[in-house]
C-alpha cells in the first residue's frame, strides 16, 4: 500500500505543477493553425484517455484480485485462449490508431501553406546563439527578440538558423519549426486576435537555451504601419554630448565589433542590430524587461544576467555607461525619433 500511496501522491504533485500559471499554452489558440492542433489534441485524448482508464483498470483489478498472499500456495493453471477477447484488444486499438492517422493527414494539410493572397506578410526568422531575429524583406528592416504582424493576415515564415539547431514556436499561434543552419524551413499562421504572444526555442541550442524567447505582438492594421514607420526611420541622432557618446561607441567605438546600427553589413556580425532599441519591451532574448536598471546590469556584467552568452567581457567605465544609457533609451525619454531623423519613405 505504501506504493499506491507514493504513486497517488506523485500525480497529485504533477497535477498541482501542471495548473501553474504563466506559460502560453496551444490548448488556448488565437489562430486557425494552433486551433487545428489543439482541436487533434483533444481528438486523440478523446480516444486515449478511456482506452487508459478501462486498460489500468483492468490492470488494477488483476493486481489486486489475484494477487498472492501470504501462506497461500497456488497451483500452477493451464493457460487458456480467449479468440474473442484477443481479436476484440487487437482490433479495437488498430482501428483507433488507422482513424488517428485519417484525422491527422486531413489536419496536416488543412495547416500547409494557403495559396498567396494580396494580404500574406513574409517574415524571415533567424535563430542565434542565443536570440531570434526577424527580418521583414518588403519593409527592408531587422529586428531582435521580438516582431509585429497585423491581425487577421496570412504570415509566411522562412525559418533558418547561423549556428545550430534552434526551433521557433510560438504556442498560441502554430507549431515548432526548426531553424537549421544551411537549410530553410517555412511555416505560416494567421493571428485573429490582438494582444502579446510568448514564443520559445523548442530544441536545446546550449546553455542559454531556456532564456532564447521572443515575443508576438499582434495589432491592428493601424498600429502595424506605425509601427513599421518608426522601424524604418534611421536612428535618432544623439541630441547631447552624453548621447554623441553613446551613439560614437556603438557606430565606431569597442561595440561595432559586434552590433550595427541600422547599417546592412556584408557579413553578419554576432550582436543583434541595436537601432530603434527603446522601441523594444524586452531585452536579452526577451527575457527580461527593458528598462535602465536592466540595461546597466547588462553593461556592467553580461555574465551576470546571461552566463554564458557570447559576448566578449568589455570593461566599460561608468562615464561609458551612462553614455549608451542615455543614447539606447533616448527614444523612450524623448517619446520618438528626433525631428530630423524622419523618414520621408511612404
Amino acid at each position: 500500500m505504501k506504493c499506491f500511496g507514493r504513486i497517488a501522491v506523485g500525480i497529485l504533485v504533477s497535477l498541482a505543477l501542471a495548473g501553474c500559471n504563466g506559460s502560453p499554452s496551444f490548448l488556448a489558440p488565437s489562430g486557425p493553425v494552433a486551433r487545428k492542433q489543439s482541436d487533434l489534441f483533444w481528438i486523440s485524448h478523446a480516444f486515449s484517455v478511456p482506452a487508459f482508464l478501462i486498460i489500468a483498470g483492468l490492470l488494477f483489478y488483476n493486481l489486486i484480485r489475484f494477487r498472492k498472499r501470504v501462506g497461500q500456495d497456488r497451483p500452477l493453471q493451464e493457460i487458456k485462449h480467449a479468440t474473442r477477447i484477443e481479436t476484440i484488444y487487437t482490433v479495437v486499438p488498430l482501428i483507433l490508431v488507422l482513424v488517428m492517422f485519417v484525422l491527422t493527414i486531413g489536419y496536416m494539410e488543412a495547416t500547409a501553406e494557403p495559396e498567396a493572397k494580396n494580404d500574406e506578410l513574409t517574415i524571415r526568422v533567424i535563430g542565434n546563439r542565443w536570440y531570434w531575429e526577424f527580418e521583414y524583406p518588403d519593409y527592408q528592416f531587422v529586428t531582435p527578440d521580438e516582431f509585429h504582424v497585423p491581425i487577421n493576415t496570412d504570415i509566411h515564415l522562412i525559418v533558418d538558423s547561423v549556428d545550430v539547431i534552434h526551433s521557433f514556436w510560438v504556442p498560441q499561434l502554430a507549431g515548432k519549426m526548426d531553424a537549421i543552419p544551411g537549410e530553410t524551413n517555412e511555416m505560416w499562421f494567421r493571428a485573429t486576435e490582438t494582444g502579446e504572444y510568448l514564443g520559445y526555442c523548442a530544441e536545446f541550442c546550449g546553455i542559454q537555451h531556456a532564456l532564447m524567447r521572443n515575443r508576438l505582438f499582434v495589432d491592428t492594421p493601424e498600429d502595424f504601419q506605425a509601427w513599421v514607420s518608426l522601424m524604418r526611420q534611421p536612428p535618432p541622432q544623439p541630441q547631447t554630448d552624453l548621447q554623441r557618446q553613446g551613439y560614437d561607441l556603438i557606430t565606431a567605438g569597442v561595440c561595432a565589433n559586434c552590433h550595427t546600427l541600422g547599417t546592412k553589413q556584408d557579413s553578419r556580425l554576432l550582436g543583434p542590430d541595436l537601432a530603434h532599441f527603446s522601441a523594444h519591451t524586452t531585452m536579452v532574448g526577451a527575457a527580461n524587461p527593458l528598462n535602465e536598471a536592466n540595461l546597466r546590469r547588462w553593461l556592467l556584467d553580461t555574465n551576470d544576467m546571461k552566463p554564458g552568452n557570447l559576448m566578449q567581457i568589455i570593461p566599460l567605465t561608468p562615464q561609458e555607461v551612462d553614455a549608451l544609457v542615455a543614447y539606447l533609451l533616448m527614444e523612450e525619454l524623448t517619446g520618438g525619433p528626433a525631428p530630423e531623423t524622419q523618414s520621408t519613405n511612404p
